[in-house]
């Protein structure tokens, strides 16, 4: 595989994509935020209220998130175009010879590969994103009901939280939560998922 000049030469390019991708992002990132603060106060006053409606949302792991994410949406992508640029090398290479069949079941089992292979990427991220925003919303509920219930109530939210084992679990413990809210004369944040 590695002797293929056209694998090497795709390694080699993607490589300088992702060095030249990371010495811009930076400057790239302080200029997209500078454009949307103009924006925000000019125009898009929703979109830059959102932005500070997320930070409320406390300290979270989504950036590291979003990498990994973002990373499951490109194994598939560049497994695909592996097997795009195989076939293309090899239909070259099969130009110069006799023409050899290959089986119909290696070809159905090929492509079978190639399209389920999102399938899992999909899965994994959907768990990532899911225990993102149910961690992210408990955790900004509780900060907003701490001032006005007793440290044993929150002990035990957070003990019930741990012990969760189903969605009928979190259900009880969201309605709990806007139970004390509701006590409290406090409205709590909306859950992020459901």
């Amino acid at each position: 595989m590695f002797k293929d000049p056209i694998f090497r030469a795709s390694v080699i390019a993607s490589v300088i994509a992702a060095i030249l991708v990371i010495m811009f992002v930076q400057p790239i990132l302080s200029i997209i935020w500078v454009v949307l603060l103009w924006l925000g106060t000019h125009f898009f006053y929703n979109t830059l209220d959102s932005i500070y409606l997320n930070a409320a949302l406390g300290h979270r792991e989504w950036v590291i998130a979003s990498i990994v994410l973002m990373a499951l949406i490109i194994t598939p992508l560049v497994i695909i175009s592996g097997w795009i640029s195989k076939r293309l090398s090899t239909t070259k290479k099969a130009e110069a010879r006799p023409p050899r069949t290959t089986p119909t079941w290696k070809k159905v089992f090929d492509i079978g590969l190639i399209f389920s292979s999102p399938l899992p990427c999909l899965i994994v991220g959907a768990f990532i994103f899911i225990d993102l925003q149910l961690n992210t919303s408990f955790d900004q509920r509780i900060a907003v009901l701490a001032p006005k219930v007793p440290d044993q109530t929150i002990k035990e939210l957070r003990a019930q939280w741990a012990l969760m084992a189903s969605r009928e679990d979190y259900l009880v413990l969201n309605a709990r939560l806007e139970q004390l809210a509701h006590d409290a004369g406090i409205t709590l944040p909306k859950p992020l998922l459901k």
